[in-house]
């Protein structure tokens, strides 16, 4: 994937109060599954939104895939959704962004509300036209929102609100992650069947939550044999049930929020050498046993 960076266009002046601009700061979402109560690193990189939707703040910098929006100093109103293109904006109290994809690519939006407050996220063309929407479930509840974005076209993105609150969100642009790399399977006979891997070069922008791994027969169907999840989730597992493992081949999918990646490589197990165990040789030496000694009495002979 193309990973260089995009140039920020700043925002064209103060016009008005309806053109003020909002400070958003970079975030890292440490934990995607938290709904809410996410704090943005310190030093990190301030990136502003501008709250006319012809008029957007910067180009979202794709090499982090995520920042932190901010409404909290919008006051506008919906437009006419029904007008195309031009009806923007669907939500209230709308802080823009722009992105330009460097290639066409199946995205994931994720916009996890930093507070308890009623997030949306609304995406828009250039020229006002309009491609989806979506709404937190519950105040600070996150959301996912699938959307294809084509390679070259400026998309305009909304941070808002179904009600009057405002707040802040991480939004990550997420991707489905690369495949695990450097599988290996160890095995025998009395052996447990081991299988190794390394997390995918590219995580697509969001943590991967679970590995799945499967395995097939030489001559037989694929099953699921083994998942692990985990934050960060393990990159080795034993598998248990698998009769004559040497005769199966294994892979590994990985999955975050944004989907699964490709499957690894094929392998097949490679035998768990046999370790020989040698006992010590003892030897041992009777004792020695000496004769006792027989003294003969000289004999006296005397005559009369």
């Amino acid at each position: 994937m193309d990973r260089r960076p995009v140039r920020h266009i700043r925002p064209r002046g103060r016009a008005s109060a309806r053109r003020s601009l909002l400070t958003a700061v970079v975030a890292v979402l440490l934990a995607l599954g938290t709904a809410g109560g996410a704090s943005p690193p310190a030093g990190a990189q301030t990136l502003d939104g501008g709250e006319d939707p012809t008029n957007p703040g910067p180009v979202i910098e794709l090499e982090d895939r995520r920042f932190t929006a901010s409404n909290e100093n919008v006051s506008a109103r919906p437009g006419n959704f029904n007008q195309s293109p031009g009806g923007w904006p669907y939500w209230n109290h709308t802080a823009w962004y722009t992105h330009v994809p460097a290639e066409t690519a199946d995205t994931t939006l994720i916009v996890a509300p930093q507070t308890a407050w009623p997030a949306t996220i609304e995406v828009w063309t250039a020229d006002g036209t309009y491609v989806t929407r979506g709404f937190s479930p519950s105040p600070g509840q996150r959301m996912t929102i699938d959307v294809r974005l084509e390679a070259g076209v400026v998309y305009h993105l909304a941070l808002g609100s179904s009600s009057t609150a405002r707040g802040a969100a991480t939004i990550t642009m997420a991707e489905e992650p690369t495949a695990p790399t450097d599988v290996s399977v160890t095995a025998g006979v009395g052996r447990p069947t081991v299988v190794s891997w390394a997390a995918p070069a590219d995580d697509g922008g969001t943590p991967v939550t679970t590995y799945t791994i499967t395995c097939a027969p030489f001559d037989g169907l694929a099953r699921t044999c083994a998942t692990v999840s985990g934050n960060p989730a393990p990159t080795s597992v034993t598998v248990t049930g698998v009769i004559n493992p040497m005769q199966h081949t294994f892979w590994v999918t990985a999955t975050t929020l944004a989907g699964d990646s490709p499957p690894s490589e094929q392998v097949t197990p490679v035998p768990t050498p046999v370790t020989t165990t040698t006992m010590p040789t003892t030897t041992t030496t009777a004792p020695t046993t000496t004769a006792p000694t027989t003294t003969t009495m000289p004999t006296t002979t005397t005559t009369a």
